[in-house]
C-alpha cells in the first residue's frame, strides 16, 4: 500500500486522496506512481496540498471555515479565585445564647431565600433529590464546603443506613413487606436489620409502642374553642407536641410512629394541617399534639398564635421541632424560635426527609444543624435523624418518646409520696 509519512505519526493514503494522486501522477489505480518532479517533497508541501482541498470559498461578509489544523486553542485560562468567607461576621457567642443571637441567625438565614418561587416543594418534588441542594443560597454552600464532619456523625448515618440509598435485591425466598407499617428496617429483625430492637428495655417499649395505635382525642382551631376563643381542651395526661415549618413532614411522622396509617392528614401542599389535634396512644402514657406549621400556610401565618399556645400550655412537657434535612434552619425557623425566646418547654430537634439526601451531604447538613442548635436556649443537644417514608431512625424516636414517658411517670410518683 502506497502511503506518505506525515507529521505527528499520521499517514495519508495516496490512492484515497485525489490531490496526492494528481501530485504524484498516479493515473490508474493499479499503476505505480511516477514522480513528475524529481525533487523530494517536504512534509509542509504535503500538508499545504491537503489543506488547500479543505478550504471553502466564502462570499463577502461571511466568516470563512477553517480546518481543524488551523485553529489555535489557548489552553492558558485564568482560574477565578473562590471568595473567602467572612469569618469575622459569622462569629457567634455560643456561650451566651439569647434573643440577640437568634435575631442575628435569622438575618443571616434570610439572605438569598425566596420561599414562594425558588423553594417550592411541589416543583422540587418532581426533580432529582440531589438537585434540590442547588436551590440553596450561596452562603449555605460556602458554609457547607467549610464544614468538617465528625466521625461520630458519619458512623451514626452508616449504622442506621440513613440517606438516599438503593435497596439491594433480597435472595430467593425472602420478600420485602408490600405495605409500609412504620417499622425501622435496621431494628425490625428482618434480613438487612441490625437487630430486632429488643436488646434494651427502652427498645422493648419502643417495639410495643409501634404495635399500638393512635386515636384522635380532641381537636380545635388555632384560635381556640368555638364557644370559648382562647381556651383549649383540658389536658388529661402529660403532652408532647410536634411542630415545624409548613410541609416539613409533621403529619407523616405522626402516622409512622404506630401502625395507624393515615390518621393525620398529610399532603405535598403547604398548610394542610390548620387545626390543633390531640392524639391518644394505646401504649404510651402521654398524649401527642399535632400543631400546624408556621411560615407559608396558604396565606395564613400561625407563628405568633403557636408561640402563645406553646408557652401557655402548662401540660406540654417536650416540644419536638422538625427541621428539613435538605435545608437546615431557614429564616422562618429562626423567626419562630425568636418568638419563644427562653420560655416554653424543652426543645428536641428532629431532622426529617433524610432519605432524600446523599449520605455525604446529609452528614454535612447534620453537622451544620448541630452547630446552630447551640444558639437556641432550652434545647436538648441531641439531634434525631428520621425518614418517615422508609422508617429509618423511627426506632430511635420511639425510644426517646418512651424515655420521656418514663421520666414523667417517675416525677408523678415522686410528687405523690
Amino acid at each position: 500500500r502506497i502511503s506518505v509519512a506525515m507529521g505527528n505519526g499520521i499517514r495519508q493514503d495516496i490512492r484515497e486522496n485525489p490531490a496526492l494522486r494528481r501530485k504524484f501522477g498516479l493515473d490508474k489505480k493499479n499503476e505505480a506512481p511516477t514522480l513528475r518532479n524529481p525533487k523530494p517533497i517536504s512534509k509542509a508541501e504535503i500538508a499545504g496540498t491537503l489543506n488547500s482541498e479543505r478550504e471553502v470559498p466564502t462570499a463577502t461578509g461571511v466568516a470563512p471555515v477553517y480546518s481543524p489544523a488551523a485553529v489555535v486553542t489557548d489552553r492558558s485560562r485564568r482560574r477565578r479565585s473562590k471568595p473567602k468567607p467572612n469569618t469575622e461576621d459569622s462569629q457567634v457567642d455560643w456561650e451566651n445564647p439569647g434573643s440577640n443571637v437568634l435575631e442575628q441567625k435569622r438575618r443571616e438565614a434570610e439572605e438569598g431565600w425566596d420561599d414562594e418561587s425558588m423553594w417550592d416543594d411541589n416543583v422540587a418534588g418532581e426533580m432529582d433529590p440531589s438537585a434540590y441542594v442547588n436551590f440553596l443560597p450561596k452562603a449555605i454552600h460556602v458554609r457547607i464546603k467549610s464544614i468538617r464532619t465528625p466521625q461520630a456523625v458519619l458512623d451514626h448515618i452508616w449504622y442506621h443506613q440513613l440517606g438516599a440509598r438503593s435497596l439491594r435485591k433480597w435472595p430467593r425466598g425472602h420478600h420485602r413487606p408490600k405495605h409500609f407499617s412504620g417499622s425501622d428496617p435496621m431494628h425490625n429483625g428482618m434480613l438487612d436489620s441490625r437487630d430486632d430492637g429488643n436488646d434494651t428495655e427502652l427498645g422493648k417499649m419502643a417495639n410495643e409502642l409501634h404495635k399500638g395505635f393512635l386515636r384522635q382525642r380532641a381537636y380545635c382551631p388555632m384560635v381556640g374553642l368555638r364557644e370559648r376563643p382562647g381556651e383549649y381542651p383540658q389536658a388529661e395526661r402529660p403532652e408532647v407536641a410536634f411542630i415545624g415549618r409548613s410541609n416539613v413532614g409533621k403529619s407523616s411522622l405522626l402516622n409512622a410512629i404506630t401502625r395507624t396509617q393515615g390518621l393525620a392528614q398529610a399532603a405535598d401542599e403547604y398548610g394542610v394541617t390548620r387545626s390543633i389535634g390531640w392524639y391518644k396512644c394505646s401504649r404510651l402514657p402521654m398524649d401527642i399534639i399535632d400543631l400546624p406549621g408556621y411560615g407559608a400556610a396558604n396565606g395564613s401565618d400561625f407563628a405568633a398564635p403557636l408561640a402563645r399556645f406553646v408557652t401557655g400550655r402548662k401540660s406540654l412537657r417536650v416540644l419536638y421541632v422538625l427541621v428539613d434535612a435538605r435545608s437546615g434552619f431557614k429564616a422562618s425557623d429562626w423567626n419562630w424560635l425568636s418568638f419563644l425566646g427562653d420560655t416554653g418547654p424543652e426543645r428536641v430537634f428532629v431532622m426529617t426527609k433524610c432519605d432524600l439526601m446523599p449520605p455525604a451531604e446529609l452528614a454535612k447538613f447534620c453537622t451544620m444543624v448541630l452547630q446552630d442548635m447551640k444558639a437556641i436556649p432550652r434545647t436538648n443537644q441531641r439531634l434525631i435523624l428520621v425518614s418517615a417514608r422508609r422508617g429509618h431512625g423511627m426506632h430511635e424516636l420511639r425510644m426517646d418518646l418512651c424515655a420521656r414517658a418514663t421520666d414523667f411517670k417517675q416525677q408523678v410518683r415522686a410528687r405523690t409520696k
